[in-house]
């Protein structure tokens, strides 16, 4: 995806296999968008990820996610999966609310967070959420 876009964009545009971890203002640089995209289930540290994806955005951070706990009123919270229990999957960590990665979007700076709602089709659990400073 990353080379049929540098083509269809910009040639010069320089692509670099860096670790999540490893990605700071500093090493990476900043920009407008950010896609982070089917990442923050997988991580151990999900609002340290949070943070880091919003350091790194200047206007907007898309975030697309695995998303648990479905009920209203939704206060924001999230479910541990210590060892394999989502989709038999031990690299799944987390199943945050969409409540939860709103309030986490929110305080990391971003004054505008949109769920969309018709992102998901029956019997999925993601959350596709556009924040904007």
């Amino acid at each position: 995806a990353c080379d049929l876009a540098r083509e269809r964009t910009d040639p010069a545009v320089e692509s670099r296999v860096i670790d999540f971890e490893e990605m700071t203002p500093e090493s990476v640089g900043t920009f407008h968008t950010v896609l982070f995209l089917g990442v923050l289930y997988h991580l151990k540290h999900p609002y340290a990820a949070i943070e880091r994806a919003a350091s790194l955005s200047e206007k907007v951070l898309v975030v697309e996610t695995h998303v648990d706990i479905r009920q209203a009123p939704e206060p924001p919270s999230m479910v541990f999966y210590p060892f394999d229990e989502l989709n038999k999957d031990a690299s799944n960590w987390w199943g945050p609310n969409a409540s939860c990665v709103s309030a986490m979007l929110q305080t990391c700076g971003f004054s505008r967070v949109e769920i969309d709602h018709d992102y998901t089709w029956p019997g999925s659990q993601r959350c596709l959420v556009h924040a904007v400073r």
